[in-house]
């Protein structure tokens, strides 16, 4: 529930109008969010992982969300992976847990 609160309100807060979100449970667990926002930089990627970096500035926060879902995806030993452009135009996070 923290994983995808976090990810998920970020997606919301970046969003023009849209997010989108797949769920896959064949041969493990896959979740991918996306919007449609403006994106994130390649640099800006690594940065936002750590804690207090932010990409944003048009809504409050710490900094502090996704460093927690890193610290617990990794905590699950799965992956976590950020592209700065999505089939929507925003960025993309995708998380993979297998079995």
């Amino acid at each position: 529930m923290e994983m995808l609160g976090n990810l998920l309100d970020n997606a919301h807060k970046a969003a023009k109008g849209q997010v989108e979100v797949k769920i896959i449970g064949s041969s493990g667990l896959s979740i991918d969010i996306s919007d449609d926002g403006k994106g994130l930089a390649q640099n800006q990627i690594k940065e936002i992982l750590q804690r207090g970096h932010r990409a944003d500035t048009y809504q409050q926060g710490h900094g502090i969300g996704l460093a927690i879902v890193k610290d617990l995806v990794d905590s699950y030993q799965g992956k976590l992976n950020i592209t700065g452009k999505s089939s929507l135009g925003g960025a993309n996070f995708s998380i993979k847990f297998n079995k």
